[in-house]
């Protein structure tokens, strides 16, 4: 009871935002306040949710994202910083970030990577690699820090990966 949504604010003419008893006080960062909320001509305070809304027929459906920023488990995470560090890599032509709807956290960053010129580097179609496989903790190493190949195969297991068309098809 008592909560209204609105479609506006400074920040973006289809920002969806909220108001009523439910309302928090602020961020715990004041700097994230600043784009967050703002009050109106009756001195309501709204909160500014960084959505593109849609409001018809009573009903709110969110259409996007205002801002470039994931929100996970209510910390946010810029893409652009996340861009800027993959992008700079060594083999990573380029990099782009978005939201990826997550039923446990809310959203989770998803990244596209596209991967610097194999080929123009000179490395010839039949040495391309058929798999990329995630590793987010360091690889299994040996004392002064060679990797063992002979176990990362048995370590990927249950790992994402990409895998390439004629890999697909036999696991289909």
């Amino acid at each position: 009871g008592g909560v209204e949504v609105r479609r506006g604010s400074r920040n973006d003419p289809a920002e969806c935002c909220i108001s009523g008893p439910h309302l928090f006080l602020g961020y715990v960062d004041e700097e994230d306040d600043a784009h967050a909320f703002e009050t109106d001509a009756d001195g309501r305070d709204w909160f500014c949710t960084g959505d593109v809304a849609d409001l018809s027929g009573g009903r709110v459906k969110v259409i996007g994202r205002i801002r470039d920023i994931v929100i996970r488990k209510g910390l946010k995470v810029p893409i652009s910083e996340v861009e800027g560090v993959l992008n700079r890599l060594p083999g990573i032509a380029r990099s782009a970030g978005y939201a990826a709807t997550d039923p446990e956290t809310g959203e989770r960053l998803a990244m596209a990577v596209l991967i610097a010129g194999l080929r123009a580097a000179g490395l010839a179609t039949w040495k391309l690699p058929e798999e990329l496989v995630l590793w987010v903790e360091p690889f299994p190493e040996n004392a002064t820090g060679k990797v063992l190949r002979n176990r990362l195969e048995a370590e990927s297991v249950g790992r994402p990966r990409l895998v390439a068309p004629r890999l697909r098809e036999e696991n289909a």
